[in-house]
C-alpha cells in the first residue's frame, strides 16, 4: 500500500524547483537481457530522461553495463557522481547540468 501511495505522489510531481538532481540509470544496451527487458528499454530510457525535466539543476549518467541494481553493479561510478554533487553543494564547480552521459 505504501508503494502504491508513493507511486501516485511521484506521478503527480512536475517540478523539484532548483534542487540539484542526479539521475543514475541502468544501461539500456547491457548484454544478457531477456527479450521482454529489451522490448521495454525504450520506454524506461525515455522515462529516465524525462526525470531531468524535474529540475534545471539535473544531469543523468547511464552506468555502462549496469542493470536495475546500479549501485551494486557500478558502486565506484555512483560514489564518483555523488561526490560531484556533494562538492557542488559545498560551493564547488557546477556539475554538467542538462546533459546525459554514459560512463
Amino acid at each position: 500500500m505504501a508503494f502504491e501511495t508513493a507511486a501516485k505522489q511521484a506521478g503527480q510531481t512536475s517540478s523539484f524547483g532548483r534542487i540539484p538532481l542526479l539521475i543514475i540509470s541502468e544501461d539500456p544496451e547491457r548484454a544478457g537481457m531477456a527479450a521482454d527487458d529489451i522490448a521495454e528499454q525504450p520506454f524506461w530510457s525515455r522515462e529516465q530522461e524525462r526525470l531531468k525535466d524535474l529540475s534545471p539543476l539535473s544531469w543523468r549518467v547511464i552506468a555502462r553495463g549496469a542493470g536495475h541494481a546500479v549501485a551494486d553493479d557500478t558502486p565506484d561510478l555512483v560514489v564518483q557522481e555523488v561526490k560531484i554533487l556533494i562538492d557542488y553543494l559545498r560551493g564547488g564547480p557546477a556539475p554538467p547540468f542538462g546533459i546525459t552521459k554514459t560512463k
